[in-house]
């Protein structure tokens, strides 16, 4: 054999081995290829670019049913292949007219399912993998939208090159900045519509998400809802994260593109929202404020969406449309957010300056406005819709009821329970937010609605937050006003005077005393209230001035009605006024003054000290008064003690109201003994009191007033003529109202006693001006320091002068008085006694200057009353 023979045949038999496995391989192939290829040849698919999945068109003629094709459905397979072409053709040529085209939508699939209607025998069914076809191709056959999409929003596509940015269309339309047209957005919004629900549907979705689904979600029946519950594990990737944002975002806009959403709420919404339009959050926002009524399946949805929109603004629809411009000019930095919604907490952030920017009353968009006051306003009726509260509480929610959570706490605080600090945070927040708009007081707007109307209709909140509150606190003492509404409004003063930005109206009002006068003070436990006060005289803003009256005034009505005040003497008034009504408390405690604490001292002294002040603040003697005021001294400015010094000086007309005289009088013999000096004279004659009596501190204790009387009254000649007007005019008023112990007029009490006949402690009790004129018959037989205070306000103008108020009438007894002091002057000169011949020469010089300035002095005695009118007038 020769070599290269047999290497021939080797070669050839290894050449026909190889021959036949090539031909087994692709025997395999064209088997497999076959196989795929008549799966693949089952459908037409039409290409439509722009990022869209092939769209599933028909059934193809050459597959499983092909032979059922051909006896039954020729006409139908002729079509189908005459319309698939000219719809290729038209979206090759870039044109979207293309749907004109489809007449007949799947014609070979519908022939074939028309014909079963008419089958009536097996033998006229198709076969098992026709039928299976069939079945298949119904479960896939969503996918025509595609094509009514691209045809409606080609231009749309075209304008936003979502196809060169490599954009999925849906999301490039939906994130357009910029409105796509009308027809473009009804049909994005039927396509969303459609396939809410179907991850397959949401391509960026689904790639973004794909391994979360296989590790979290496989046995999940929706994927969708999965997923978002899924978003906070460690496991979900930050691509993931930002693509289940995005979709939460679509699904605001919208009830009908949240699936889950919109089935278990139809009942609801067929109910509560029937005529209300789809889109733009409109059916949600309906629902919410259905919230307390709604069915469990529909409410526990709508509570996740509303808590859902508290943590994030970017998933509020409404909060977008409406507040887009506020938000860009108040919060600049946080309104980024919107131009990249998945901004880790920006969201929050956001809808917290918005917040404040609506309790400041920046807001400029009254729909933007109303919009935020009723989250604000459903998170405080149902404080499980407040997150940031919910998580604060946690240690508290076993102390209170979850339908009054809220005023549950207020009222734990209110008892001395002291809460965990998260909680009390989170707490003064929410009051702080209430403090802006009644609407946020859920249980006052409820109770107080009929006084709301009558009394504070026409109060607008826009000029000022608070408002409407103030309005309702000013006139809760009205007879009028309900039950029901004064104890919720008598509550919530109590409550909000521990921290003043609880207080809207006065904390706006005195934003610069805050910071100029208590600026070191720590908010809360009502210590900047009490500061502001205790510096009230330096308060130079009308406004804050008179918000810190009226605040004083409220306090002096009822004792609870002042956080600090009620927890300094609570215990003081517990054991020494237990019984007592609340308004009557003051009273009580001030007649046990000497037993109280050294708060509550304070506390007493400081409103005694303002009621003195100001009638606005003394609301009891300002109703007595109301008359005598605007007859006798309507152009005296209220402060200083001015309007009560004016009164004073004219109790002597015969005119004057008697039910004023007493609540004069009254107010005066319970504010004397603790303050002798009372606010205008410490005022005007601070400089007196300093230069003369060597006391620098007219604020100081009050047990030194009694002495820096006594010494003013004593150094009388030399002091300045503002003061000794004062000095006269109150020494005047304390004669004729005559008590023992006072600094001013103790010098006389043993000549009442002995020359008047009234014992001590009878001296309260007699008839006004009946010890005054005592004195002035017995003027020859009194002490010489008695007799000086008895001629003080006779060497020195009245209080009306310097106010400028005339009185109304004149007598002429001045002579007679002159007679009298002559007289008891002639005796003092021959006497030996060197203080008496000062005395002399004082009175001398004092008579000389009435005399200059034409003063005279007037007296009559009423017959059968016994009271003494008097008045020095020039």
């Amino acid at each position: 054999m020769v070599p290269g023979t047999y290497q021939y045949k080797g070669d050839l038999g290894r050449g026909k081995a190889l021959g036949v496995l090539v031909t087994l391989l692709l025997v395999l192939c064209a088997a497999a290829c076959g196989k795929a290829s008549g799966a693949k040849n089952d459908y037409q698919y039409l290409e439509i670019g722009y990022g869209f999945k092939p769209v599933l068109y028909d059934i193809s003629p050459n597959s499983n049913c092909d032979k059922d094709i051909k006896d039954r459905c020729k006409e139908a397979a002729q079509v189908s292949t005459d319309q698939f072409k000219a719809i290729s053709d038209k979206l090759n040529a870039n044109s979207t007219g293309f749907l004109a085209e489809v007449k007949t939508r799947a014609p070979i699939y519908n022939c074939l399912r028309e014909g079963e209607k008419f089958a009536d025998s097996l033998d006229e069914t198709y076969s098992q993998p026709c039928e299976e076809l069939l079945d298949t191709f119904a479960a896939r056959n969503t996918n025509l939208e595609r094509l009514k999409l691209l045809a409606s929003c080609k231009k749309d596509l075209d304008l936003l090159e979502c196809e060169k940015r490599n954009v999925h269309p849906v999301s490039c339309l939906s994130k357009s900045k910029e409105p796509v047209s009308q027809r473009c957005a009804v049909r994005l919004t039927s396509m969303k519509s459609k396939f809410a629900g179907k991850l397959d549907q949401d391509v960026p979705l689904m790639k973004a998400c794909e391994n979360e689904v296989r590790i979290l979600c496989r046995t999940r029946t929706n994927k969708i809802s999965c997923l978002k519950s899924k978003v906070g594990d460690p496991k979900v990737s930050t691509r993931c994260k930002k693509e289940i944002h995005r979709r939460k975002v679509e699904e605001s806009e919208d009830i009908r593109f949240n699936k889950y959403l919109f089935s278990v709420c139809a009942l609801d919404k067929e109910q509560h929202c029937k005529d209300v339009p789809f889109g733009q959050g409109r059916i949600v926002t309906c629902l919410e404020k259905f919230y307390g009524t709604l069915q469990a399946e529909c409410k526990s949805a709508i509570k996740q969406q509303i808590l859902d929109k508290q943590k994030d603004s970017t998933l509020d629809v409404r909060f977008r449309l409406l507040c887009k411009e506020d938000a860009q000019s108040l919060c600049p930095v946080e309104f980024q957010v919107l131009e990249d919604p998945f901004e880790i907490n920006m969201g929050g952030k956001l809808k917290k300056c918005m917040r404040n920017a609506t309790l400041a009353g920046d807001i400029k968009s009254a729909e933007c406005k109303e919009h935020l006051l009723f989250m604000m306003e459903q998170t405080r009726r149902y404080t499980e819709l407040d997150p940031t509260l919910v998580e604060a509480c946690a240690q508290e929610k076993n102390m209170c009821e979850p339908h009054n959570f809220l005023e549950c706490l207020r009222e734990e605080v209110m008892t001395g329970n002291v809460l965990s600090q998260e909680c009390e945070q989170a707490l003064v927040y929410k009051d702080i937010q209430a403090a802006a708009d009644i609407k946020l007081k859920t249980h006052m707007s409820s109770s107080c609605h009929a006084e709301h109307m009558l009394f504070c209709d026409g109060v607008d909140n826009a000029l000022s937050p608070g408002n409407v509150i103030s309005c309702l606190e000013d006139h809760f003492d009205h007879p009028k006003f309900g039950k029901k509404c004064r104890q919720k409004i008598k509550r919530d003063i109590a409550y909000t005077t521990r921290d003043i930005r609880m207080l809207a109206t006065t904390y706006q009002s005195c934003q610069y005393e805050i910071t100029e006068l208590c600026e070191d003070v720590q908010p809360g436990g009502g210590r900047v209230v009490s500061c502001l006060k205790e510096n009230r005289n330096k308060i130079v803003g009308g406004k804050c001035r008179g918000a810190i009256m009226r605040l004083l005034k409220i306090s002096a009505s009822n004792w609870k009605l002042d956080w600090s005040t009620y927890f300094d003497c609570e215990e003081d008034a517990d054991s020494l006024c237990y019984g007592k009504r609340d308004a009557s408390v003051h009273t009580c405690l001030r007649e046990n003054f000497d037993f109280l604490s050294s708060k509550c001292k304070a506390k007493q002294m400081q409103l005694m000290e303002a009621e003195s002040e100001s009638l606005q603040v003394n609301s009891k003697l300002l109703n007595k008064c109301g008359t005598a005021v605007t007859k006798y001294c309507g152009e005296v400015a209220d402060e200083g003690g001015k309007v009560l010094s004016c009164l004073q000086s004219y109790t002597d007309d015969p005119t004057f109201p008697r039910v004023c005289m007493k609540a004069i009088t009254h107010h005066m013999n319970v504010t004397e003994r603790l303050m002798p000096m009372g606010p205008k004279l410490k005022s005007d004659c601070a400089e007196d009191a300093t230069q003369n009596c060597q006391w620098t501190n007219l604020d100081g204790q009050q047990t030194l007033d009694g002495a820096i009387l006594k010494c003013l009254v004593s150094k009388s000649e030399v002091l300045q003529p503002k003061c000794k007007n004062t000095l006269a005019q109150r020494t005047l008023f304390l004669l004729r109202n005559f008590q023992s112990g006072n600094p001013a007029t103790q010098v006389c009490d043993n000549d009442v006693k002995q020359l008047c006949h009234v014992p001590i402690d009878m001296f309260g009790l007699t008839e006004v001006g009946s010890i005054y004129k005592c004195l002035l018959r017995e003027s020859e037989k009194i002490s010489s320091e008695c007799f000086f205070v008895l001629t003080l306000p006779k060497a020195s103008k009245m209080m009306r002068e310097e106010a400028n108020v005339e009185p109304l009438y004149q007598e002429q007894a001045f002579q007679q008085y002159l007679s009298n002091i002559e007289s008891r002057m002639r005796k003092m000169e021959n006497s030996s006694s060197p203080g008496a011949g000062f005395m002399v020469a004082f009175l001398l010089l004092s008579l000389a200057a009435v005399g200059f300035s034409g003063y005279y002095y007037k007296s009559k005695v009423r017959g059968g009353g016994g009271v003494v009118y008097r008045e020095l007038r020039a």
